[in-house]
């Protein structure tokens, strides 16, 4: 498997995802008018880094599935791409949110 940022998902995460493949567009735009979501089992793991102190979060070590500095944090650039390939296919966009008490098993 190809581990990139996220893990072991084979390029299939959204911080590594070759969003400028052709196949990939061609697909995605076939499931239009659908909805690409953002997140999943692992949001209580991710960051949004949009301000500095998310940044200097993302920049900290961070153990993951049992890989040292694993990132699971989407910058502003790479939102920006993924909002654009949606947008060119057509489809919404859809976001998972962290909540702080997931991990604890917190109501």
């Amino acid at each position: 498997g190809d581990a990139g940022s996220g893990g072991d998902w084979c390029g299939a995460s959204v911080l590594d995802a070759r969003l400028a493949d052709a196949r990939l567009r061609s697909a995605a735009a076939l499931l239009a008018p659908g909805s690409l979501r953002i997140g999943g089992s692992m949001d209580v793991e991710a960051r949004y880094a949009l301000t500095e102190a998310d940044a200097a979060w993302c920049r900290a070590p961070r153990p993951f599935r049992g890989a040292e500095n694993v990132t699971l944090c989407l910058d502003k650039p790479r939102l920006d791409a993924v909002l654009d390939f949606a947008d060119a296919a057509g489809l919404g966009v859809v976001f998972g949110l962290n909540y702080p008490g997931a991990a604890s098993g917190a109501p």
